[in-house]
C-alpha cells in the first residue's frame, strides 16, 4: 500500500511538472528584448531616414544605446539571397548610423530614428536597427531601399534678347556621360540641338544661345545621359523678344548698296538709320540719315504679308564704312556695317 502512495505521487510531480514545461514553448526566441527596423522614410538622393524600435521587459537592462548599420547592395556578398545577414552586412564594411542614445525605460516599445546622409543617388542599400544591452547586440530585421535618382533642377533661361538667350540648370549626380539641349519652334518646323555647355563647381549647366528667332516661343530640352543607359530630361518654355535681324547686305557698287531684313512681329514698315559715325549711330542714331524699308511681296499673298524688308540705299561715298540699324518704336536691331566699293 506504502508503494502504490509513493508511486502516485511521483505520477502527480510529473504530471505538474509536464503542464509548467508545455507553456515555455522552448521552440519560440527569447522576447526579452526585441528590436525592429522599420522602412526607411524621406528617402531622398543622398540621404534617408532610418527608423527602428526597441523594447525589453522590466529588469533584464537599466538602457539601450540605438544605431542603424547601412550598406551599399553592390558591396555585399549574399549569394543568391534577396537580403544580407547582418554578419553579411558587417563584412561588408557596412557604415554605422548612430541614433540618440541611451533610451531608458522598459515594459514600452521606443522609437528611435537617425539620418543616412552622403549616400549615393539611385542605389541600392540595406540597412538594420540594433541596441546595445551592455556586451549584448540584438539586430532587427534588415530592410533594402533605393535612393532617389537626381534631377535636372533650377531650370531657367535669362539673358533673353530677340536672338539669344542663356538656357541653364543644375544636376547633382556624379553619373553623367553626355549633356546636350535641343530646342524647336512648334508649329514652324524650326529645331536643332546644342551640345556646347559649361559646368561650373556646383553642377550648373550653361548654355549660350544665339542666332535665335525673334519673338517665337521656343521648347528647350535638356537631355542627361547617364551610366546605365539612363536619360533624365526636363522641358522650358521661352518666347524670344520681339526683333530685326539683319538678313544679308548686297548689291553693293560704290555709291549703293541693298539691305534686307527679318522683322518680328509682322508689323509696320521700319526705317533703317546709317551713317559714317559709328558714335552717332551708337548714342543718337535717330539724327542720322534714315529712310523707309519696303516689305518683299511673297508670290501668292497680299503685299502687306510676310516679315522681310528691304531697302536701296544710294548716293553713297566711294571706298567709305557706313555704320546702320534698322528700327521700329522700340524694337531695333545690333548695329552692323558694310563698307562701299572703291571707284
Amino acid at each position: 500500500m506504502k508503494l502504490i502512495k509513493i508511486f502516485c505521487a511521483a505520477l502527480l510531480l510529473l504530471a505538474v511538472a509536464c503542464s509548467k514545461n508545455s507553456k515555455k514553448n522552448p521552440g519560440q526566441p527569447d522576447t526579452s528584448r526585441v528590436v525592429t527596423t522599420l522602412q526607411p522614410t524621406d528617402i531622398g538622393q543622398n540621404s534617408a531616414t532610418l527608423g527602428g524600435t526597441v523594447f525589453w521587459e522590466e529588469g533584464k537592462a537599466p538602457s539601450a544605446n540605438v544605431y542603424f548599420l547601412i550598406v551599399k547592395n553592390d558591396l555585399l556578398d549574399k549569394g543568391e539571397a534577396q537580403f544580407p545577414t547582418v554578419q553579411q552586412m558587417l563584412d561588408a564594411g557596412a557604415t554605422f548610423v548612430d541614433a540618440p542614445s541611451p533610451i531608458y525605460g522598459a515594459e514600452t516599445e521606443h522609437i528611435f530614428s537617425a539620418v543616412a546622409s552622403g549616400l549615393e543617388s539611385r542605389t541600392c542599400y540595406f540597412c538594420c536597427a540594433a541596441a546595445e544591452f551592455g556586451p549584448e547586440v540584438v539586430y532587427g530585421e534588415v530592410r533594402s531601399f533605393w535612393t532617389l535618382q537626381s534631377q535636372i533642377v533650377d531650370l531657367d533661361a535669362t539673358e533673353v534678347t530677340a536672338t539669344s538667350m542663356t538656357v541653364s540648370f543644375r544636376y547633382d549626380g556624379d553619373d553623367v556621360n553626355n549633356v546636350s539641349l535641343s530646342w524647336s519652334v512648334p508649329g514652324e518646323g524650326l529645331e536643332g540641338v546644342e551640345s556646347v555647355y559649361t559646368v561650373d563647381d556646383a553642377h550648373v549647366y550653361t548654355f549660350m544661345l544665339d542666332g535665335l528667332y525673334p519673338n517665337r516661343r521656343y521648347c528647350f530640352k535638356p537631355e542627361i545621359h547617364i551610366a546605365g543607359g539612363y536619360t533624365i530630361s526636363d522641358f522650358l518654355y521661352v518666347n524670344t523678344l520681339e526683333g530685326i535681324v539683319l538678313m544679308q547686305v548686297e548689291n553693293k557698287s560704290s555709291t549703293s548698296v541693298k539691305v534686307r531684313v527679318m522683322l518680328w512681329p509682322m508689323a509696320d514698315v521700319p526705317t533703317i538709320y546709317y551713317t559714317t559715325d559709328p558714335y552717332t549711330i551708337a548714342n543718337d542714331y535717330a539724327s542720322a540719315p534714315h529712310v523707309s524699308m519696303y516689305r518683299v511681296k511673297v508670290s501668292g499673298m497680299p503685299d502687306n504679308y510676310g516679315p522681310e524688308f528691304t531697302v536701296d540705299l544710294i548716293n553713297l561715298t566711294p571706298g567709305t564704312k557706313y555704320y546702320f540699324l534698322v528700327a521700329l518704336g522700340d524694337v531695333k536691331m545690333e548695329i552692323s556695317s558694310f563698307t562701299t566699293a572703291s571707284n
